[in-house]
């Protein structure tokens, strides 16, 4: 996994959690969220690569990385 960045919010750190939800029927694969340990902002519930990308992602990132 990527390292986090600091939350684009406050600068608080995120933390990875699995959501459960999704695991209760054998074809579902594990989805995850990232939420900020001090303000509580929260990325949507998607597998581990696009939720990293989505927490690290920045306004001012190139669009085409």
């Amino acid at each position: 996994m990527n390292a986090l960045k600091p939350c684009a919010f406050c600068g608080g750190a995120g933390h990875v959690y699995e959501d459960g939800r999704f695991s209760i029927k054998p074809y579902d694969f594990p989805k995850w969220y990232i939420v900020c340990l001090k303000c509580g902002i929260r990325t949507p519930t998607a597998k581990m690569e696009q939720v990293v990308r989505i927490w690290n992602r920045r306004a001012n990132d190139d669009e085409q990385n």
